[in-house]
């Protein structure tokens, strides 16, 4: 039976298949074996692979100088055979490739060329796949271009799992089962394999790929050395150099362009959007039935997890998964978007938002569980505050979708929602609401929950003196009232420092003196 040579050397997924075999064959027969006759016939079956793919005159003189020397590793393997025989392989590979030729000069280039071909050979080798893919659109390389669609799904899909897995104890657990199962089937695998069939891998696709600068036979010795060669065929007409151009000055607003959106809707096509919302989706569901089936239903988990410990972990990357998620529909929902207009992806993205503002609320009830078991925190507190801007965020997204508004639009509301809650909280006391929900709910008065943190009274500062009256009023621990009046003692005394002079007086210390300090001898009988 004939079989097609041309196809045998064009066909890129046959080289991939040789690639992979050799790689096999030599974990077969020499990792942690003894270096034998194998050695010989590995690389006699390696020179058999090139001849073939390019066979000749030339190529068939090579393969029997080949043959001879994978006949003196199998006599006896020293180093001066090895070496003797890869330079042989590699002189196959180039004769096969361009041809035979007595120049040593040229023999000596084209070796030298040789040591670059693991870093330059697949760089080509892109390109080719890259042409195939046009002349081909419905072959194998087209099937790799469809393939490659799903790769930034899977690549923001995975941030994403990863950011569940650390706020979801559960998907933890299932990464930790993975990863012991893959320990379990990769404990032979070590850097010296590793380093084995990268070698091979590389070596056997250069000897079948091998491509390097196209010297000719009578390409003259100083083209060689100046660098200066014709490609076959090109004949130099004129050996003057053309005269130069000016220099033309840029315009002034050369370096002020805008942003290139189409550059960025050739990457985030309408079909990598649709497959990532798809893989998005899919996700946030997971992470939804999760937390309705143990925080609602209250389903058992897994042995040695509490579904206290369910609820407390993982309120902040919650947030910085909606706070992605929301970047990203901003990104390919723009104004303008080709996305926006396909009523799939509308459809899909509504559906995305509505599990991002699904996946707040739990945040939210998650956060209000750890601030139950740990107590309030200002940056906890501040949280709270976020993940409410947040929801509110999502919502104008909705809007400005559904109602065909512009980015600017969106960008103005937001900026408005946040210069109202920042200004807002100029005029709030937080740290006395922190220390007055902190002792409220501390196990010296309620006889459960969690000890008062009574340094983290001292920072709040001078906010906390209602709240240390109180906790002095009404602990049931001898020690930590007496504590807490000598801190709200020594905080009365700061205020008082401070009203002394009349340019230390604000309408907060004021209230203090009024509120509180009035009845700090009640407190002290």
């Amino acid at each position: 039976m004939l079989i097609n040579h041309r196809w045998f050397a064009g066909n890129l997924a046959m080289m991939s298949t040789l690639c992979i075999v050799f790689t096999g064959l030599a974990d077969f027969l020499f990792y942690d074996q003894p270096i034998g006759w194998t050695l010989g016939l590995f690389a006699f079956l390696w020179a058999s692979a090139v001849t073939f793919k390019r066979p000749g005159k030339a190529t068939w003189a090579c393969w029997l100088a080949t043959l001879g020397l994978s006949l003196s590793l199998a006599i006896e393997p020293s180093a001066w055979n090895i070496w003797m025989t890869l330079l042989t392989l590699i002189t196959l590979a180039i004769t096969a490739k361009h041809g035979m030729t007595t120049r040593i000069n040229l023999w000596m280039l084209r070796w030298f060329q040789s040591l670059f071909c693991p870093l330059i050979v697949p760089i080509q080798d892109l390109n080719v796949i890259r042409r195939w893919a046009k002349r081909h659109p419905g072959g194998a390389a087209g099937q790799i271009k469809k393939l490659a669609i799903w790769i930034i799904p899977v690549i923001l899909g995975s941030v994403f799992l990863l950011l569940f897995g650390i706020a979801n104890p559960v998907i933890a657990s299932w990464f930790e089962q993975a990863h012991a199962w893959l320990s379990i089937q990769l404990e032979m695998i070590n850097e010296v394999r590793l380093f084995l069939w990268g070698m091979v891998l590389v070596g056997t696709w250069c000897l079948l790929r091998m491509r390097l600068i196209n010297v000719t036979m009578n390409t003259p010795i100083s083209q060689i050395a100046t660098g200066n060669i014709q490609p076959p065929g090109v004949v130099e007409t004129s050996m003057a150099t053309p005269p130069m151009s000016p220099p033309t000055t840029p315009p002034a607003d050369a370096f002020q362009k805008p942003f290139d959106w189409a550059q960025l809707d050739r990457i985030l096509s309408p079909a990598v959007v649709l497959r990532c919302l798809i893989v998005f989706n899919l996700i946030f569901a997971l992470q939804s039935v999760l937390d309705i089936r143990y925080l609602l239903y209250g389903a058992a988990l897994p042995d040695g997890m509490s579904h206290s410990m369910y609820a407390r972990r993982g309120a902040y990357p919650l947030v910085a998964t909606a706070l992605l998620a929301g970047l990203f529909v901003l990104v390919t929902f723009r104004d303008g978007g080709i996305s926006e207009k396909l009523k799939t992806a509308r459809l899909l993205v509504y559906f995305w938002i509505a599990q991002n503002m699904l996946l707040l609320a739990s945040a939210a009830w998650r956060l209000s569980i750890y601030i139950e078991a740990y107590t309030l925190t200002r940056w906890r507190f501040a949280a709270g505050i976020w993940m409410g801007m947040v929801t509110i965020g999502f919502t104008l997204i909705i809007l400005r979708i559904v109602t065909g508004r512009t980015n600017t639009w969106l960008r103005q509301a937001n900026i408005l929602l946040l210069i109202v809650v920042l200004y807002g909280c100029c005029f709030i006391n937080f740290d006395g609401m922190i220390a007055r929900y902190n002792v409220s709910q501390c196990r010296e008065i309620k006889g459960k929950g969690v000890a008062i943190d009574l340094d983290y009274l001292t920072e709040l500062g001078i906010e906390s003196i209602p709240a240390l009256r109180q906790l002095q009023a009404k602990s049931n621990d001898k020690d930590k009232a007496n504590q807490a009046r000598q801190l709200a003692d020594h905080l009365s005394e700061h205020v008082d420092a401070q009203l002394s002079n009349w340019r230390g007086w604000t309408w907060q210390r004021a209230g203090l003196i009024d509120t509180q300090l009035s009845t700090s001898d009640t407190y002290r009988k």
